[in-house]
């Protein structure tokens, strides 16, 4: 694995989930209804909806990835699945704490301002530093770090 091939993966994989974000973003529209756009798509424009589509993308874009680019795959799994709950948490937390800071939802704007700063701060860098990790060294999984450990359950 080269860092400047994981550089430019990641840097196309935010593209790649913002496209796919807009595209589940009217699915549910598009498709008129259907059962099969409801597990995907946004249905309504709740923060758990966005949440919803940010985290379709950012899963179906790693599995892409990990066909990519040859990662250790514990490693690689790992440091995605807590780059996925660091999304997820950022998104939902950055939008009640916008929502009790204005008192109002503002949610295309901010949605997407939390998006893409925790997607570009939090998300595609943590992962990126946990594989960047020598391979002399072992994943430890330790019960003491929540994060890693919930990754498994």
């Amino acid at each position: 694995m080269n860092k400047r091939t994981l550089a430019v993966s990641e840097a196309v994989g935010c593209v790649v989930i913002y496209a796919a974000a807009v595209f589940l973003h009217f699915f549910y529209r598009l498709s008129g209804g259907s059962p099969l756009s409801i597990l995907y798509g946004a249905v309504n424009e709740s923060v758990w909806e966005h949440t919803k589509i940010f985290s379709a993308g950012y899963v179906g874009y790693a599995l892409l990835q990990l066909c990519w680019i040859k990662v250790p795959f514990k490693r690689y799994v790992v440091a995605k699945c807590a780059g996925l709950y660091f999304l997820m948490l950022a998104m939902i937390g950055f939008f009640y704490l916008y929502t009790a800071v204005t008192g109002r939802n503002i949610t295309i704007v901010a949605d997407a301002a939390v998006a893409v700063l925790s997607d570009v701060f939090l998300v595609h860098r943590l992962p990126s530093e946990a594989r960047a990790v020598p391979r002399s060294d072992k994943l430890r999984l330790r019960a003491d770090r929540p994060l890693t450990g919930s990754c498994i359950i």
